[in-house]
């Protein structure tokens, strides 16, 4: 073994243990208690199936990721990609809202591969949700506590109900029974007929 990495090694060993000092001072238990307190937002929400708390704590939590821990160009646009993508969502609930809106939204997916599943439309809302989600599942990827593991874990499940509700609404817009896959006929073959 060579010298340099002899001496990674203790510094990592050094690393590890000034880790372990610093996570077990009060400051640290007094930063769980508020990531907890985050953690149990995310919760309710999904638990209420609060689809605009869900994206507005999410909103939040981005935001603040972007404020405080953005620390590199790839991060900050990642997190500007995040942030546009949640305004998307949030501009489409208004969208599904109106039944008229909506099936203009509808037309724009004519092919069977644009609807999946239950022949709702991939739209631009749907395309942001996995692309957060995504996101989401990176960031369990890095180097963090298991706690804040769990908060993000949380932030995604929660997100995926949003996304569920966000298809109750589409199928609601679209006069589609939501837990039946089905054919939505598109605005062209009504005319047709």
């Amino acid at each position: 073994m060579s010298k340099e990495t002899e001496n990674y090694i203790k510094v990592m060993g050094q690393e590890e243990e000034l880790t372990r000092i610093i996570e077990s001072s009060q400051t640290a238990e007094r930063r769980n208690n508020a990531r907890l307190k985050l953690l149990k937002a995310h919760q309710s929400a999904k638990e209420n199936r609060d689809l605009e708390s869900i994206i507005d704590l999410e909103m939040t939590a981005i935001q603040g990721e972007l404020t405080h821990y953005s620390n590199g160009d790839e991060m900050q646009k990642s997190l500007a990609k995040a942030v546009n993508d949640l305004m998307i969502i949030k501009e489409h609930f208004e969208i599904v809202a109106d039944v008229s809106r909506y099936e203009e939204v509808n037309k724009q997916y004519p092919r069977s591969e644009e609807r999946k599943p239950k022949a709702l439309p991939i739209d631009s809302a749907r395309r942001a949700f996995a692309s957060h989600t995504a996101r989401l599942t990176n960031m369990k990827k890095t180097r963090s506590s298991r706690l804040q593991k769990d908060m993000i874990e949380q932030r995604k499940q929660a997100f995926s109900v949003a996304h569920k509700r966000y298809q109750e609404r589409q199928a609601e817009a679209l006069g589609v029974e939501a837990n039946k896959p089905q054919k939505i006929p598109s605005s062209d073959s009504n005319s047709e007929k």
